[in-house]
C-alpha cells in the first residue's frame, strides 16, 4: 500500500499542471504508441494503480488496464460549454432530491432501459421507462445518493 501511494504521488507530480482541469468531465490516457483513450468521468467508478498498471473500473463492471510504462501522459479534460441543441437533448431528472416519484424530461418517443446504481456501483434497479409516462416510483429506495443511467446518460440523483 505504501508503494502504491508513493508511486501515485510520483506519477501525478511528473504529469505537472497539464493534468489539472477545473470541473473535469473526462480522463484522457495518451499512450506512447500515439493512441488516446478519452473516458467520461461519469462512467468511471474507480481509478487505481496496481502492479505497475493504471486500472480503470467502470460502473458497468468492466475494467481497462494500462501498463504505466506504455503511458505517455494522463490528463483531465473539461468541456467548457454545452451547445444549446445538446442541452435541449439532455435527459433531466426532477425534482432532485426525489421524495418518492422521479420525473424525466427530454425523453424522445419510445422506451428506455433505466438502471439505478448505488454510490458503490451496485445495480439495485433495472426497469423500462416509457416516453409517454416519464415518471418512476422510487419510494422503495432508501435515502441516499444514486446514479441513474437512462439512454446512455448517467444522471446523479438524491433520494430523500
Amino acid at each position: 500500500m505504501k508503494h502504491t501511494a508513493f508511486f501515485l504521488l510520483l506519477f501525478f507530480s511528473l504529469l505537472g499542471n497539464e493534468m489539472i482541469a477545473q470541473n473535469p468531465t473526462s480522463l484522457v490516457v495518451k499512450l506512447k504508441n500515439g493512441t488516446e483513450q478519452d473516458v467520461a468521468l461519469s462512467t468511471l467508478r474507480k481509478l487505481d494503480f496496481e502492479n505497475n498498471s493504471l486500472v480503470l473500473n467502470y460502473f458497468t463492471g468492466n475494467s481497462e488496464t494500462y501498463l504505466l510504462s506504455a503511458i505517455q501522459n494522463v490528463t483531465f479534460k473539461n468541456t467548457l460549454g454545452v451547445e444549446e441543441n445538446e442541452l435541449n437533448q439532455m435527459i433531466l431528472i426532477f425534482p432532485n432530491p426525489v421524495s418518492n416519484v422521479a420525473s424525466f424530461k427530454n425523453l424522445s418517443d419510445g422506451e428506455y432501459l433505466l438502471t439505478v446504481f448505488r454510490q458503490d456501483g451496485v445495480e439495485i434497479l433495472k426497469t423500462t421507462l416509457s416516453s409517454s409516462s416519464q415518471r418512476l416510483d422510487l419510494s422503495m429506495l432508501a435515502s441516499g445518493f444514486y446514479f441513474v443511467k437512462v439512454n446512455g446518460q448517467l444522471l446523479k440523483m438524491i433520494k430523500r
